[in-house]
């Protein structure tokens, strides 16, 4: 197996929880300010 390409999907797995972490967290903060 080539290093690079394991580096390569790791590196897009951990952009893509990145990516929905923030969006769940953009989520929550909009809901807490309109229900209040």
């Amino acid at each position: 197996m080539n290093i690079y390409f394991i580096l390569k999907n790791i590196v897009h797995v951990v952009v893509d929880i990145i990516d929905l972490i923030y969006n769940i967290f953009k989520y929550i903060l909009q809901y807490n300010k309109y229900h209040k």
